[in-house]
């Protein structure tokens, strides 16, 4: 079982945002200053994102009539688009994080312990 305490800084900056948070505020959560990213942090943040909707505590919907959940191709194809995990590059801004079932228990136990 994945636990708040077993996961790093990025991750748990990632389901904060996920919380209720557009993809490209992922980095923003733990590198806020625009200017310091890079594209390395941006390619953790994706790889962070992306083994974190592997163990299923986190999703992507899109921001339209009734928010609907994106299907795996269209997540992955939003994990693949560099535009939209920066701010200023363009790109479109139309995808948010969710937090799961299981994501929110991982979430939701740290908080409460605080």
């Amino acid at each position: 079982m994945v636990t708040w305490s077993k996961l790093d800084d990025v991750a748990q900056g990632v389901l904060i945002t996920a919380s209720e948070g557009l993809v490209w505020e992922a980095c923003a959560a733990w590198v806020p200053e625009p200017t310091d990213r890079g594209s390395a942090g941006i390619e953790r943040t994706r790889n962070v994102v992306g083994r974190l909707m592997q163990l299923g505590l986190v999703w992507m919907y899109r921001l339209d009539d009734g928010n609907p959940e994106l299907t795996e191709a269209e997540a992955v194809s939003v994990m693949n688009d560099q535009r939209r995990w920066v701010f200023d590059q363009g790109g479109p801004h139309d995808v948010a994080f969710y937090l799961t079932e299981l994501g929110k228990k991982v979430y939701y136990s740290a908080v409460q312990a605080k």
